[in-house]
């Protein structure tokens, strides 16, 4: 049936999301050496691993936007529309078109109806990519990686496991040493619109740095795609 009232779902997603994690809104710990919060200089504050380190660096990207679940489908405010061309209107519709002087010679050759929904409409956030924007100082990384993982979890159930979003890997990063910033973006290969509740995205970059070299990480921005109409 059509609706008299509602909210209109839009269909698709606009694919311009972008946020910026700063370091403020990371996590980290080492099993080997220290990461420290250090000011590099005005404006620019990194996460800085030292010397000889072997430590993760995650962002929950959950935590930076808002999320919707699905909405239930359903048919917008009119489902018929016009009439045949050169015949009487349905007596049940008043006349859709356009004032009769403006109508043109090739009509609609019967009336126009719209489907209703049988299919929720994904609402919220699709995380696509990430860029990770850091620099290697002195000596280059011994490894340098990173992964993406989401994990819902659930009243009165066994802590779950978590679900592979991309794998482990250096994805693209470079372990090189250079004075200059890496700003590098990492796809996902199956990216996917988050549809559970009480579900969590982590994004960790791993990193082992030797005794000569140092790894300071300024920010990861997160692009995603996002409908919330």
């Amino acid at each position: 049936m059509p609706h008299t009232r509602g909210r209109y779902n839009q269909d698709l997603g606009f694919s311009d999301g972008r946020v910026l994690a700063s370091i403020s809104d990371m996590v980290y710990t080492s099993s080997a050496g220290s990461i420290t919060v250090t000011r590099i200089a005005v404006g620019d504050y990194a996460l800085v691993a030292a010397n000889s380190t072997t430590g993760i660096i995650a962002v929950n990207f959950t935590d930076l936007v808002l999320r919707r679940m699905g909405i239930a489908g359903a048919g917008e405010l009119q489902e018929q529309f016009g009439t045949a061309s050169g015949t009487a209107a349905n007596p049940d519709l008043s006349y859709q078109g356009r004032p009769q002087e403006m109508l043109p010679t090739q009509g609609m050759s019967t009336g126009q109806q719209i489907k209703p929904r049988t299919a929720n409409l994904l609402k919220g956030v699709k995380l696509n990519s990430f860029d990770v924007i850091y620099t290697v100082g002195s000596s280059n990384a011994t490894t340098l990686t990173c992964r993406v993982d989401q994990i819902q979890y659930k009243q009165a159930t066994a802590l779950p496991t978590a679900t592979s979003l991309l794998s482990s890997g250096a994805n693209g990063l470079t372990v090189t040493a250079s004075a200059n910033s890496y700003v590098i973006n990492v796809p996902l290969t199956a990216p996917s619109y988050i549809i559970l509740a009480d579900t969590v995205q982590w994004i960790e970059v791993s990193i082992v740095t030797p005794s000569g070299g140092t790894f300071s990480l300024r920010g990861i921005e997160c692009n995603f795609e996002y409908n919330f109409n």
